[in-house]
């Protein structure tokens, strides 16, 4: 009703009350800056583990999962589904609104077993273990059948939110203080070249189809990829003990 213009401006606008709130109540610990002879390590030591390529492989399967929604799921629930276009924001909005729930849930359902001495490993890898799991069959049933493809719709909303957290809170364990900046750069510029690479193969792609089967078969099958990426690349969720680490005078946890 609007066009797509004044959407824009009204969603830029929306988004500014948020920084009063966060200078505000942001953190301040009064050491996030160290002296500049307690530099953490360097690229070349976090290029050299193999949990950093671990968790770059496993958010890129993240965020082709989340881009192939956010950019064809509306294409899919309109030529597919035949919804129209009133209907359709109804159902991806939904399909959104199940993602951010199921993100805050997941960081809360772990911080707690954590809280309970579970081991970090094992709570944070099966955080996404399940998430990818689930997104992954969710995504194909959606596809393949007929009448009651919402719940699994759903279900893949849940299984992409609840590997949400595990993006973060991966890179900020193994890298520590001194480097997380470094290393969750990194991993977040390698991940989203899922937001250039997805939409633009699935385009291609059902040029050549025309149907959303193949695409969606892709995207469970990168999902099923992030999953054991996050499970069996990436080593123990602790400090990783870096060659030359100096880190703020932290002492690390493990290798």
């Amino acid at each position: 009703k609007l066009g797509w213009r004044r959407v824009f401006i009204a969603l830029g606008l929306l988004s500014l009350p948020w920084l009063p709130a966060w200078i505000k109540w942001m953190p301040r610990t009064g050491n996030a800056v160290g002296r500049a002879d307690q530099r953490g390590p360097g690229f070349q030591d976090i290029l050299s583990q193999r949990s950093f390529w671990g968790t770059c492989v496993g958010h890129f399967a993240a965020n082709y999962l989340f881009y192939f929604m956010i950019t064809w799921l509306p294409s899919y629930l309109v030529r597919e589904r035949h919804l129209p276009m009133v209907a359709m924001t109804r159902i991806a909005g939904l399909y959104y609104a199940v993602d951010a729930v199921s993100a805050v849930l997941s960081g809360w359902l772990q911080d707690s077993f954590i809280a309970k001495q579970y081991p970090p490993t094992l709570v944070r890898k099966a955080a996404m273990g399940i998430g990818f799991s689930l997104a992954a069959l969710a995504v194909v049933a959606c596809v393949t059948t007929d009448t009651s493809y919402l719940p699994w719709l759903l279900a893949a909303g849940a299984g992409c939110g609840f590997t949400g957290p595990g993006l973060y809170t991966f890179p900020q364990t193994l890298a520590g203080a001194g480097a997380v900046g470094k290393w969750y750069g990194w991993q977040n510029g390698f991940a989203n070249l899922a937001g250039v690479l997805g939409p633009s193969l699935t385009g291609l792609v059902l040029e050549r189809t025309h149907n959303f089967l193949a695409p969606f078969a892709i995207t469970a099958a990168i999902s099923v990829m992030g999953g054991l990426s996050w499970v069996l690349m990436v080593g123990r969720v602790e400090q990783v003990k870096w060659p030359r680490s100096r880190e703020f005078g932290a002492q690390p946890a493990g290798a």
